[in-house]
C-alpha cells in the first residue's frame, strides 16, 4: 500500500486592496490533514476531495476574516475522478449547503448528464434530498487533489458561479495516467486558457508539478491576459506535489509522506509531521 497525498487551496489575494486571513489557512491545513487520515484509512480520494472543499466552500475562515462576497448568481462546483475520467458539476445554485456535493451526485446518479446548471441543478437537489442553508450564500473560491493508496486520483473546485471557471480542464482536471490539478485566476482565464489540462500537459512532458503550474500560468498571462493565476497539482508518476501561483497570498496546504506542508505568501513551505499537528480536526 502506498501513502497517499493530498492538496488543496482557498482564495488568494490578487491585491492589496483583497486580504486573507491566516484563519484560512489554519482551515485548510485542518481540513487537509483530516481527509488525508481518510485517506490513510482506505478511503477513496473522490471521497477525501469532496470532505475537503465541502468543508470550506462558503465556510466563515476561507475569506475575507468570514465575511465573504455575496453571491447574487449561486455558486457553482466540480468533481472529476481520474480512474474514467467521470465528472459532475453544478451551477448557478442557491441555498444548497454544499454545492460539490451536489456536484458529486450529478457524477454518481444523473447520467448521461455531466453538468446541471440554476433550475435544473436545484430541481435535481431536490430530488435527492439535498440538505439546503437558509437565507442568503457567500462564495468562496477553494479546491482539492488528493492520490488515494490505490492510485487513483480525483479534484475538487467550488466557487462563486459569475466567475466562470468552474469547467473541466479549466478549474480541475484529473487523470490517473497523469495525475490532478486545481487551478484558479481571475475571472474566467483558467476556463478560456484550460489551466489545469495544460498544467498536466506539461507534467506528461515530465515537467515537476511545481514547474509545469509556473509555466502553464504564465503562458497564460502572456497569451490571455496579465491577471494572474494559481494552481495546486499532484502527478501520479513520481508521486510529486506543486503549488505556485502569481497572487499576492494564497493559503495551501498539503500532506506527503506523513509532513504536513502549508503557506500563505510566496516562498512560504513550513513543514510539520501531522503526528505533531496541534490543528482542530473538522
Amino acid at each position: 500500500m502506498k501513502l497517499p497525498l493530498i492538496v488543496a487551496h482557498a482564495t488568494p489575494c490578487w491585491d492589496s486592496t483583497d486580504t486573507v486571513p491566516e484563519t484560512a489557512l489554519s482551515a485548510v491545513k485542518d481540513t487537509v490533514v483530516t481527509a488525508y487520515n481518510l485517506l490513510v484509512g482506505g478511503a477513496p480520494a473522490v471521497d477525501a476531495v469532496e470532505r475537503v472543499v465541502s468543508s470550506l466552500e462558503g465556510g466563515t475562515q476561507t475569506r475575507d476574516g468570514g465575511s465573504g462576497r455575496p453571491s447574487s448568481g449561486g455558486l457553482e462546483a466540480i468533481v472529476m475522478e481520474g480512474c474514467d475520467l467521470s465528472l459532475g458539476a453544478v451551477s448557478a445554485v442557491s441555498g444548497v449547503r454544499n454545492p460539490v456535493s451536489l456536484a458529486r451526485l450529478v457524477r454518481d446518479s444523473s447520467q448521461p448528464h455531466s453538468f446541471l446548471s440554476g433550475e435544473a441543478a436545484e430541481h435535481f437537489a431536490r430530488s435527492m434530498g439535498v440538505a439546503h442553508r437558509a437565507g442568503g450564500q457567500s462564495a468562496y473560491s477553494v479546491g482539492c487533489v488528493a492520490m488515494d493508496t490505490k492510485g487513483d486520483v480525483a479534484s475538487a473546485a467550488s466557487s462563486d458561479s459569475l466567475s466562470g471557471r468552474l469547467l473541466p480542464g479549466g478549474a480541475v482536471y484529473a487523470d490517473n495516467d497523469i495525475g490532478g490539478c486545481s487551478a484558479i485566476g481571475q475571472g474566467d482565464l483558467v476556463s478560456k486558457f484550460l489551466l489545469s489540462k495544460r498544467i498536466l500537459d506539461l507534467i506528461k512532458m515530465d515537467f515537476y508539478p511545481i514547474d509545469a503550474i509556473k509555466k502553464a500560468i504564465s503562458k497564460m498571462e502572456e497569451r490571455v491576459c496579465h491577471g494572474g493565476g494559481g494552481a495546486v497539482a499532484i502527478s501520479t508518476g513520481e508521486r510529486e506535489i506543486g503549488v505556485a501561483f502569481t497572487a499576492k497570498r494564497m493559503p495551501w496546504a498539503y500532506v506527503a509522506q506523513g509532513t504536513l506542508h502549508y503557506g500563505l505568501n510566496p516562498g512560504e513551505n513550513y513543514s510539520i509531521p501531522i503526528s505533531k499537528y496541534s490543528g482542530i480536526a473538522v
